[in-house]
Formats: structure tokens, C-alpha cells, sequence
């Protein structure tokens, strides 16, 4: 009886030292778009979106005093967003919004972080509900963007903190700015808005990521010069040997405790 009693809790040992060692990874929502072909997923919730034969969402015309709104389901609210956005000309800077917190809503309230594009302004704002009732948490001057892509990274950590990039290809480097705020822990929707009645606005290479971005750490992304439908190419992370090393150990708890069972016997 006792030879049993201590077999089975060798055993339950061994289980429980492999499951701390590896515990079970928990679903994220992590997900991207690159408009290979389609817009699955994507819910048009006012105005014209299409794909181009190039692999971009292209807003083909902008309604009158209409807000042109798309979006897609997204629940982080930590992490980093990367996306990519065209303008054409200076008229399509005007109030091109992405909003990457945001909450599940049909009317105009909508509660969340945004970048914003201005003619000469790139803002990172907390909204909150009416599009009057934005507080600004900084921006970068900008010149030159038109007729180019404009490559957007935003990192937000556990306490708040977030970090812009605009154009980022070199690194390591810093963030043009940063701010910190914590009103909003939650997130619904991924938002893309555009204002004017101008076509040609385009958005590309969108990336949700679990993990934010360290300081003057950022994954490589190349911000195309013409509109394209490729894929950033991010940075490859070498084989963690620790995972070798923990693996090596568990194999031989289980070696000592297997012997033990057998001279108990």
C-alpha cells in the first residue's frame, strides 16, 4: 500500500514540476492584415472601401460631412499597432484617424486612443465619445509626407505608457514622443476613419502585437515608397537554449523518480 501511495505521488509530483516549468500558453489577440485579395474580417460601417490590385484598403470616395468609418474586431489594449497610411496630396492629411483602442459602437461616440493625421501634425489623442472631446497626449510636425506611405508604430506597456514611432527604419532608436494614460484598459474595435471628400487615402501592412515595444527596440519595417500589398519583414529571434537546458532537467527528474519507484518496489 505504501509502495502505491508513493508511486502516485512521485507521479503527481513530476506533473505538477512540468506543468510549472512550461506552463500552458494563454490565447492572445494578436492579429494582422495585409489586404492580400480581400477585406474578411473588416465590417464597413460607412463610405467606399475597396481593395486595390495592389494590396491596400483605399477609401474611393469620401462622402460629403460624413465620417468614412471601417473597422475590424481587436480587444488589446496593451501591446503595439503598427499600420501603414497614404496620402495622395495635403487635402487627404485632414483628420485621417486611427483609432487602435477603441470601443464597439455604431454612432459617433466612440471612446479610445487615436493617431491622428493633420496637415502638419501627426497626434497621438485620448477620445472620448464626441469627436469635439479629444485630449491631446502629443504629436510630431511633419512636412513632405504627401504621395508617400507614412509607417506608423505605437507601444503601450502596463502602466500606461506609450511610445510613437513615425518612420521608424533605423535601430536601435526612440520614440518621436511619448505619453502616459490610463482612463481607457479596454478595447473593442480597430477603427479607420477618413473626413474629407478626397480619394486616394490608403492603408496597408497592419500588425497587433501582445508584446510591446522596448525602448530603442523595434522590429525592421521598411515604409514602401509607392503603394504596395508586401509584408514588413520583421526581425527573427534566435532559439531560447533555455528551453534545452529546462527540458534536460525535467528528463532527469523523471529518470530519479522512475528509479526510486523501482527500488521501492
Amino acid at each position: 500500500m505504501k509502495t502505491r501511495i508513493m508511486r502516485y505521488s512521485g507521479l503527481l509530483i513530476v506533473v505538477l514540476f512540468v506543468f510549472a516549468l512550461f506552463p500552458q500558453s494563454a490565447a492572445t489577440d494578436e492579429w494582422s492584415e495585409y489586404f492580400e485579395g480581400d477585406m474578411d474580417g473588416w465590417t464597413v460601417q460607412s463610405g467606399n472601401w475597396t481593395v486595390t490590385p495592389d494590396g491596400t484598403l483605399e477609401v474611393n470616395y469620401l462622402f460629403q460631412d460624413v465620417r468614412n468609418r471601417i473597422w475590424h474586431n481587436s480587444s488589446l489594449y496593451e501591446g503595439a499597432w503598427s499600420f501603414d497610411v497614404y496620402h495622395p496630396d495635403a487635402d487627404t492629411y485632414y483628420k485621417t484617424t486611427i483609432f487602435f483602442i477603441a470601443n464597439e459602437t455604431e454612432s459617433g461616440l466612440i471612446y479610445g486612443y487615436v493617431i491622428q493625421f493633420d496637415v502638419n501634425t501627426i497626434s497621438l489623442l485620448r477620445r472620448m465619445g464626441s469627436n469635439t472631446a479629444n485630449y491631446w497626449l502629443g504629436s510630431i510636425e511633419t512636412e513632405g509626407l504627401e504621395n508617400t506611405w507614412t509607417s506608423i508604430d505605437v507601444s503601450r506597456n502596463s502602466t500606461g505608457g506609450f511610445d510613437v514611432y513615425v518612420n521608424a527604419t533605423s535601430f536601435p532608436t526612440d520614440p518621436d514622443f511619448s505619453a502616459v494614460d490610463t482612463e481607457y484598459n479596454y478595447s473593442e474595435r480597430f477603427i479607420l476613419e477618413a473626413r474629407v471628400p478626397v480619394e486616394g487615402a490608403q492603408f496597408d501592412n497592419i500588425v497587433v502585437d501582445d508584446e510591446p515595444i522596448e525602448r530603442a527596440q523595434i522590429n525592421d519595417h521598411t515604409t514602401p515608397t509607392t503603394p504596395t500589398g508586401t509584408t514588413p519583414t520583421g526581425v527573427g529571434t534566435p532559439l531560447d537554449m533555455t528551453l534545452l537546458f529546462v527540458g534536460g532537467g525535467v528528463a532527469g527528474v523523471v529518470i530519479i523518480v522512475a528509479v526510486v519507484f523501482m527500488r521501492r518496489r
